[in-house]
């Protein structure tokens, strides 16, 4: 028998092989015990290996960390800040919820795009829009915008999540934001236009922030005058930027008025 047929009938045993193939293995979704590829049930904890459940550990393991409130603060912000600048081009021409995009203008599409994912108006806040009041909060109009309040929510989010927890933090979060924008509103903050961003919510973090160095101001002095010189500063720069200091003011007085009221 020659090579060639040597190395044919080699590779005919390879490919015709009847005999039992070892079972390939991976972990377990919720124990991360050793299991069959095609167990769809974990034999140690009993777990249903869905899709879900493998999605959900996948993104898991893809972090580079724990995942907290914070990141997820911060990745919406960034998500639904590239939603207009990515799928609204000012060649956009639609009608939905009643808002036609004209297409005059990639400025102008892009506000009616904020406008159709949530923004604040008046006339629509008015109208019984209610639920705007909350998804402003996660919006931002302008790069500078999200840079300052992506900056200001990763210094400040991540210790005021471990100091309250992710629940009471969230919720601080957006009462603070809430009411800034509800002040702003009343106020004529953003009468005839566009209001969006998370500054409320930013200045709420500030205030709770104060109000905890000071009632631990024997540990916190430093990081309390810090606090006060960043509400301070910022402030006086949204004054003489023509930015939306009621809804600034709103947050900080709300948020400072939670934590005191909060024990700790």
């Amino acid at each position: 028998m020659g090579l060639g047929a040597q190395a044919k009938a080699a590779l005919g045993k390879i490919f015709t092989n009847a005999g039992p193939r070892p079972q390939r293995a991976r972990l377990c979704v919720s124990c991360n015990g050793i299991i069959g590829a095609q167990d769809e049930e974990c034999p140690h904890c009993h777990v249903r290996q869905t899709v879900a459940r493998k999605a959900v550990r996948a993104v898991r393991v893809a972090m580079p960390g724990p995942v907290s409130t914070t990141t997820i603060l911060l990745a919406s912000y960034v998500i639904l800040h590239l939603i207009p600048v990515l799928f609204f081009s000012e060649t956009a021409s639609f009608t939905k919820s009643g808002y036609l995009i004209d297409g005059d203008s990639t400025r102008r599409v892009i506000a009616n795009a904020h406008v159709l994912m949530g923004a604040n108006n008046d006339h629509l806040l008015a109208d019984g829009q209610w639920w705007r009041l909350v998804t402003a909060t996660f919006l931002h109009i302008g790069l500078m915008h999200i840079v300052f309040n992506g900056y200001a929510l990763f210094v400040l989010g991540r210790p005021t999540e471990g100091l309250y927890g992710w629940g009471w933090f969230i919720s601080m979060y957006l009462v603070s934001g809430v009411i800034g924008n509800v002040l702003s509103w009343q106020m004529g903050g953003f009468a005839g236009g566009l209001q969006a961003g998370a500054s409320g919510s930013i200045f709420g973090l500030i205030g709770i922030g104060i109000v905890h160095c000071w009632r631990h101001r024997w540990a916190n002095r430093a990081m309390l005058r810090m606090l006060l010189m960043w509400g301070g500063l910022s402030l006086g720069f949204g004054f003489f930027i023509g930015a939306d200091n009621w809804a600034h003011v709103g947050g900080l007085v709300s948020g400072g008025a939670m934590a005191w009221l909060m024990a700790g």
